[in-house]
């Protein structure tokens, strides 16, 4: 009761703000990398439109709470009686604060969906200039008929767009739809040898003078003048982080033409990630760690799993492979065949598999039919009992490590195997899920088991 009343409350303070300070607005959505995508274009926005006043949330706030909250600059919000009284004061007192004179000219906002009509109460909010979509994916299909019911909903951001559509080039199931769309359709490239509007090549990885890992790549964009500004180096290693920059480059030379001002464009990015999106960590002894424990959807892990092996055919190339990968929660009916499906991709390059949580007895059940040596598969029963086995083999065996750790957030909580195989402690406030309410929450859990 709560919750919704303070839902219709913020959602109208919200629709309110927008239609009284007309911002340029930028709406993202997609299964996955909508936070990331989100977080990088504001970074790039901020450095390259110095004289622009930017806005976007610095929380995962996508639903039709989350982008009001983002919308009215609310920082924090728990459905409580305190959480919902705080939020509110924080409304009043923003509002009230001479700042607010200065309110911003460009918000980046978030648009996720978790059943059919959802989209249609974000739009009610915010109607976008500007729509991005990301990529598509079977997460939250247990809400859902089939994927195509998911792509009709999510795709309706793009067609209320009024200035213009971003897609990835790959993407064929929005060729149809990108037809539909009146606005300007640009396409953009999330791997180095995609066809697109928008793209880059001669993406490289490699160790910089203090061994941290980054990459570098070249814009591949018809107004940008290469013997001046033909590569980009940044600490994100992900290549579609290179397709990611590369897009918002483009879109803050758009935004700038839009609001008719000087555009900057920076040749190097440092980026930190939100925690738990692709990170890498030294592990304790000579190990690796790959932290992307935030969630998991089919489509992410495959992307994470080969940006892994990329990264070890480069970077670490004496090191051998462990996974350790959890459910692929809130798949629905995809469930058994999405798991299946990650066996012959895993079991091409694993040394050894550490998996928790039930559905993952069907990736298990799928390696043994390829023939992949079960004695190199180790059930764990939670993410403690998969600290312990994997810090034993690191300990125990004479190899160098890359481990790579991912799995869908709820009851899993993959993130706390990882403190324990880090090699610098301070690191463990890097990894999702670290404030007091998660760890709560999460004492709570393994207490009872």
């Amino acid at each position: 009761m709560l919750k919704n009343m303070f839902g219709r409350f913020i959602r109208r303070c919200a629709s309110t703000y927008i239609s009284r300070q007309r911002p340029y607005i930028i709406g993202i959505t997609g299964s996955i990398g909508k936070t990331t995508s989100r977080m990088i274009i504001s970074h790039v926005l901020w450095v390259s439109l110095p004289d622009v006043r930017i806005s976007t949330s610095p929380k995962n706030f996508n639903s039709e709470i989350g982008l009001s909250l983002s919308i009215l600059e609310i920082q924090s919000y728990s459905p409580t009686v305190l959480g919902t009284i705080s939020a509110i004061f924080q409304w009043l007192t923003t509002a009230r604060s001479p700042k607010s004179a200065r309110a911003y000219e460009v918000v980046v906002l978030e648009y996720g969906i978790d059943q059919p009509g959802d989209m249609d109460i974000l739009l009610d909010i915010a109607v976008p200039h500007m729509a991005i979509f990301t990529w598509l994916d079977k997460v939250h299909g247990q809400n859902f008929d089939s994927p195509d019911q998911i792509l009709e909903e999510k795709s309706k951001l793009l067609f209320a767009a009024t200035d213009i559509v971003c897609v990835p080039g790959t993407a064929n199931y929005l060729d149809q739809i990108s037809e539909e769309i009146e606005v300007d359709v640009l396409t953009f490239a999330l791997h180095h040898t995609a066809d697109a509007d928008i793209s880059f090549d001669e993406y490289t990885l490699r160790s910089d003078d203090t061994h941290v890992a980054v990459s570098s790549f070249a814009l591949d964009q018809w107004h940008i003048d290469h013997d001046k500004v033909g590569h980009i180096s940044t600490n994100l290693i992900w290549e579609v982080f290179a397709g990611y920059v590369s897009l918002w480059v483009e879109l803050a030379m758009i935004v700038a033409i839009r609001f008719e001002v000087e555009y900057m464009l920076p040749e190097s990015f440092t980026f930190d990630l939100q925690p738990g999106r692709f990170w890498v960590y030294s592990g304790m002894g000579e190990s690796v760690i790959v932290d992307s424990s935030y969630n998991a959807a089919p489509e992410s892990m495959k992307m994470t799993i080969l940006q892994t092996i990329q990264l070890r055919n480069t970077l670490y190339t004496d090191h051998k492979l462990i996974y350790c990968i959890g459910d692929m929660n809130e798949l629905g009916d995809f469930s058994e065949s999405e798991h299946r499906k990650l066996a012959l991709l895993i079991t091409q390059s694993a040394e050894y598999i550490y998996l928790i949580g039930d559905q993952t007895h069907y990736l298990a059940d799928e390696c043994q039919k390829i023939g992949y040596n079960m004695d190199r598969i180790i059930r764990c029963d939670d993410a403690r009992d998969l600290w312990v086995q994997v810090a034993t083999r690191l300990q125990q065996d004479n190899q160098r490590y890359l481990v790579m750790c991912k799995a869908s957030q709820w009851w899993l909580y993959i993130e706390e195997a990882i403190p324990f195989l880090l090699s610098d402690t301070k690191d463990i406030q890097k990894l999702p899920r670290q404030d007091e309410r998660w760890t709560k929450k999460k004492n709570s859990f393994f207490g009872k088991k």
